[in-house]
């Protein structure tokens, strides 16, 4: 995945939020250079987000790259 995508991930995952102190925090991360370190460090303070994340990061990037595959016809399979 590009850089574009992993950002629009995190906007995504951001709007998703029901805390509005986590929400207003991670808008303020991503804003400007260092945007996804700043991410990760906020989420570092929030496992359950943190683990939110990593569930919604792995989900989007899986379908991404099954829609690559697929456009590529490609037929693979996951052990």
């Amino acid at each position: 995945q590009d850089s574009r995508e992993g950002y629009r991930d995190m906007e995504q995952f951001i709007a998703a939020l029901e805390d509005e102190k986590l929400q207003s925090l991670l808008e303020t991360a991503i804003r400007g250079k260092g945007a996804f370190r700043r991410f990760k460090d906020v989420l570092h303070l929030y496992p359950e987000a943190q683990q939110a994340w990593f569930k919604f990061r792995d989900e989007h990037l899986a379908e991404r790259m099954a829609a690559w595959f697929e456009e590529h016809e490609i037929d693979v399979t996951f052990v």
